[in-house]
């Protein structure tokens, strides 16, 4: 289960919560659980042995002959003699396909070294952010002698043998010679490496610009080979040396996330021990990621060189030497340059603690470790009533199985219809000015260009937002004139294929006047100096009164930086001319907005538009929030006072502001009278995001459950009791859930024992710590829903104006659908949204879509069922099929359309809520944590469907976990430009960054009078509760 694990390292998919998956895949290892196999049986009859044709009985061994991971052999790279194959591409460009290392040089010596490239695996086109491929591209993967490996003195690896096959020979080489013992470590570094699908491909000699003089063989140390000249070279082996038992061999790769990433810092130490004297004969230590001219460490080697590793003051003369020998540079987006110096000087340390081993005093042993992560496991635990059925049914999702299959229809995916085109935005380079000109003329005589256009263009209005309507304060140019930012849409270039299009938008010149002679502004404190760019608003909180009895005060500062959406299916629209209409296919989760951006920019009745959203590939996104807090207090943590005051950075524009739920979201579940909350919005030289996943409310939430631990921190209590304190006594049902789900969790003993681990060990350290979330759900816009009857089969259509994005949206309302009808809800089809039946309809958000339009479909049913009860009267006992045949016969309207409002009698808002319990553990040299357990008691009410409301509890727990602990916007100082915008610099949450042990419960016995049908809201905010995490890691480093 521990390698189907880690072979998920390539799939991002946060907003599942990752755990749904991981059972699934984890079902088919040898290992795999009883209990873990019957959870996910349903997928069963795909456990077919491709041996016996029969069920697996899991008696293979995992080194199978027939695996697809087994390590290459002579028999496998059998590739036929034959000629170079030449080819001629479209672009201008020579692929030459070879077979031997000779064509290898042939080629070379025919066609010149100026501008070649040999190809491998080619991934390392996915470093950088603009490739274009050389004149000459030389094809090297079925050259037999390049992907061989064999043992002489030394282990001779061919270099064009895989990554993964290299961990699979170091492995062996391990097990079976003593002299290569080490290569075990070198394995478990390899691993840490992109992931399988990439080293399965990537190459040792990997995809470097391997250039020089023809024909000769050279053996060069690395070192040397990091500065050789390669043009017109070819790397054809790399040789690894036999070590004995004296040496120890141990290497480093502190990550951002667990897999799939560029090093922080990495690092490998190779000393030999005299294990009588405990002195150190040799020293090699290397480190990568620190600058392009320091790798080693060599006047600290030296220095250690008949050293006895075991005295204090060879460990403190090494580490003030790395300390000046270390200098890291500042290369954005990485992290700065004291950070990588001092986790560089770290790993040492730890190091230096493992080679002492048992020598060390004991509290400081385990710092010589890293943190072992297990496979991880999950429990769900909710109830569900039969008699309801198909409401409450823990049904699948009904998109789940196309989906799955890749067969689920998104607007990026309709297929290409007769002079269909294709548009990319031309993005400013500046931060500020005005548009110039826009210099077309030579990328217009390029083939396959058909138009470029400017705001100029535009037959309407130059805006995609409206003024006056929901979130909507002031215009937005949808192709700049004035530059508010870098980045900004300048123009927009059509061309006969998207690649054609995006290649030649970045070649349009663009140039600027007006432009800022000094650095944009990209951050709340700048944009806080500028009265212009400052604006207070009227959202918060006004004080009742205040306390007297203040013995601390406590002052802080709590920023939470932006989050990028990271949307699983690119932001798409594809538009159809249709008679005198255009059919808009968009990724959206607003029809209303698009319509009304797209009739304005064209100068067009709204009615001549039509949208069309099959469905979206989640929808997120973020802004950066910044919370200043004076807080007076007792002895015990109860407030007395608390003034605090948030800003939030708008971008470019205040538009889609979050303060007013900020605001909303700030009290949580606490006593608001004694709180003075004032929120106020800069502008800045940035993009203006949209919303995230809990707009607002996640950064109201977290920054108050920031405050609480501050103030446990500071009168050293235990934080939960701070907060039950602090708690508001009406309607607040979080005291005696908390109550209760501590001792189901075992909270006491096990913070007993964390306490104890914590005296025992000075760099490692656990925590535990218990977060609380009060959300209030309140209804507010309009969501309409359409349901018709065909008398024929008694089948049912549905179609609402929210957005189906993952959450389940539609599959809670065709259970609705089938439950108020007394159907099953195999009969209920959802159609995609569409502006003409849901006309108006307000965004899809704020946790409150699906049950917004279960309601507006519960309704339309009931339209239905009234229409049908006089024909029902008239018969006796009928089945549904026979009862819509005789309602068709006498033309009873099987259609009916509600639209569902805020202003509902039935409806009115409510808080949910939310209790979690986290244990983690983190590594202080490395700063390196692992999440151990989470168990998370979430009030859904009456669910509509338990399965998609875990699933929902899951996802944003992870959401959260990337928004608060290794998901980063870095901005360019000096031009504006954001540099985390690629998979390899900005980290999402992995399958192996979600909790060791990962637990939800719904709450038992909890029917909502307020809202839906009993249901609750799965509020987004399970993401706000992991602020607690950064607290708590920051507690654990202060922990003596």
């Amino acid at each position: 289960m521990a390698e189907m694990e880690r072979a998920f390292g390539c799939n991002t998919c946060r907003c599942t919560g990752f755990r749904p998956i991981m059972d699934t895949v984890k079902s088919f290892a040898v290992d795999a659980s009883a209990d873990l196999c019957q959870k996910v049986r349903d997928i069963e009859e795909l456990n077919i042995c491709k041996k016996t044709n029969a069920a697996c009985e899991r008696k293979c061994s995992v080194k199978s002959v027939d695996s697809d991971w087994s390590i290459l052999t002579d028999d496998s790279i059998k590739y036929d003699s034959q000629d170079t194959i030449v080819l001629d591409t479209d672009d201008n460009h020579k692929y030459f396909k070879v077979y031997n290392e000779d064509e290898i040089f042939n080629t070379l010596r025919l066609n010149g070294t100026d501008s070649y490239m040999f190809i491998d695996g080619n991934t390392g086109k996915g470093l950088y952010d603009d490739f274009d491929y050389p004149r000459v591209l030389i094809d090297i993967s079925s050259v037999k002698s390049l992907k061989t490996y064999k043992f002489d003195q030394n282990l001779i690896l061919g270099a064009n043998i895989s990554l993964q096959d290299c961990i699979t020979i170091f492995k062996d080489a391990a097990a079976t010679r003593s002299e290569f013992a080490y290569l075990a470590e070198f394995a478990k570094h390899l691993d840490l490496i992109a992931h399988i699908p990439v080293r399965n491909i990537g190459s040792i000699a990997g995809n470097l610009m391997l250039r020089d003089g023809l024909g000769s063989h050279k053996l060069l140390k690395m070192t040397e080979f990091l500065k050789y000249d390669m043009c017109g070279r070819l790397v054809v082996s790399v040789e690894l040396p036999p070590l004995s038992s004296k040496y120890v061999v141990q290497s480093y790769k502190v990550m951002p996330r667990h897999q799939n990433s560029l090093a922080i810092v990495n690092a490998c130490f190779v000393v030999k021990v005299n294990s009588k004297t405990n002195v150190i004969d040799d020293a090699k230590l290397v480190f990568g990621n620190i600058s392009a001219d320091f790798i080693h460490a060599t006047k600290t080697e030296v220095y250690l060189k008949g050293k006895n590793f075991l005295k204090d003051d060879t460990v403190q003369g090494a580490i003030n030497l790395l300390n000046n020998e270390i200098q890291p540079k500042d290369i954005p987006p990485q992290q700065s340059p004291e950070c990588r110096k001092k986790l560089a000087i770290g790993l040492f340390y730890k190091f230096m603690l493992k080679i002492a081993s048992s020598n060390a005093a004991p509290r400081y042993r385990s710092g010589g470790n890293l943190i072992s992560r297990p496979v991880s496991k999950g429990h769900q635990d909710y109830q569900t009533d039969k008699s309801l059925y198909p409401l409450n049914q823990p049904v699948h999702k009904l998109e789940a199985k196309i989906q799955s299959a890749g067969e689920a229809q998104f607007a990026n995916d309709i297929p290409p219809m007769p002079h269909e085109v294709f548009g990319a935005f031309a993005l400013s380079t500046v931060a500020s000015g005005k548009v110039d000109t826009v210099k077309t003329e030579k990328v217009l005589k390029i083939e396959g260009v058909v138009a470029v256009y400017t705001a100029k263009d535009i037959p309407g209005k130059n805006s995609f937002t409206k003024p006056g309507i929901q979130l909507q304060m002031e215009d937005e140019e949808i192709l700049a004139t004035d530059i508010k930012f870098c980045g900004q849409p300048v123009a927009i270039v059509v061309a006969t294929t998207e690649e054609l299009a995006a290649k030649v938008a970045k070649q349009l010149e663009i140039t600027y006047k007006d432009v800022r002679g000094t650095p944009p502004v990209l951050t709340i404190d700048q944009a806080k100096k500028d009265s212009k760019r400052y604006s207070p608003y009227s959202d918060g909180i006004e004080p009742k009164s205040k306390g007297n009895n203040v013995k601390k005060i406590i002052k802080g500062v709590y920023q939470i930086d932006a989050q990028y959406h990271y949307y699983m299916e690119p932001i798409t629209s594809v538009v159809v001319p249709v008679d005198e209409r255009f059919e808009v296919y968009d990724s959206c989760q607003w029809m209303d907005l698009t319509q009304i951006a797209v009739a304005q920019c064209l100068g067009i009745k709204e009615s001549d538009v039509v949208v069309k959203v099959l469905r979206v590939g989640g929808g997120f996104g973020g802004k950066i929030s910044r919370n200043v807090q004076a807080v007076g207090i007792d002895d015990d943590g109860k407030i007395q006072y608390l003034n605090a005051t948030i800003v939030e950075d708008d971008g470019c524009s205040h538009n889609e502001n979050i303060l007013a739920y900020v605001a909303q979201g700030f009290p949580n579940c606490y006593d608001p009278s004694t709180f003075s909350l004032k929120t106020a919005a800069v502008l800045t030289d940035l993009p203006s995001n949209s919303f995230a996943r809990a707009p607002g409310t996640a950064e109201g939430i977290s920054s108050i459950e920031h405050i609480m631990e501050h103030i446990a921190f500071t009168v050293k209590k235990d934080a939960t009791e701070v907060r039950k304190l602090n708690m508001r006594t009406e309607d607040n049902d979080l005291p005696p859930l908390i109550d209760d789900f501590k001792k189901e969790t075992d909270y006491d003993k096990r913070a007993k024992e964390i306490d104890q681990f914590n005296k025992s060990n000075r760099w490692m350290k656990k925590a535990i710590c218990i977060s609380v979330m009060s959300f209030p759900v309140i209804y507010y816009g309009n969501y309409s829903g359409m349901v018709s009857v065909y008398r024929g089969d008694g089948t049912v259509t549905v179609t609402t104006g929210g957005i189906e994005m993952g959450q389940g949206c539609n599959t809670k309302v065709a259970q609705v659908c089938a439950y108020v009808l007394g159907i099953p809800v195999e009969y209920v089809s959802v159609l995609p949204h569409h502006s003409f039946t849901a006309a108006n309809n307000v965004f899809s958000g704020s946790s409150i879509t699906s049950e917004s339009t279960c309601y507006a479909v519960m309704k339309a049913c009931k339209m239905i069922n009234q229409r049908l009860e006089p024909i029902r009267a008239k018969m006796t006992d009928p089945t549904w099929k026979a009862l819509v045949m005789k309602a068709g016969d006498e033309e009873v309207d099987l259609t009916a359309i509600y639209m569902m409002t805020d202003k509902e009698e039935d409806l009115s808002g409510y808080n949910a809520y939310a209790v979690t319990i986290l244990e983690a553990q983190l590594d202080i040299l490395t700063g390196q944590f692992e999440l151990l357990r989470v168990d998370i008691l979430e009030d859904v009410g009456l669910s509509a469907n338990p399965n998609l409301d875990v699933g929902q509890v899951e996802g944003g727990y992870i959401q959260g976990l990337g928004y608060f602990m290794c998901e980063k916007l870095v901005y360019d100082k000096k031009t504006g430009k954001l540099l985390t915008n690629r998979s390899i610099n900005y980290h999402v949450p992995l399958a192996l960054d979600i909790p060791a042990e990962f637990n939800v419960k719904l709450r038992y016995n909890s029917k909502n009078p307020k809202g839906v049908l009993g249901s609750k809201a799965v509020p987004y905010d399970t993401e706000a509760i992991l602020g607690a995490v950064e607290v708590k890691l920051n507690e654990m480093v202060l922990t003596k």
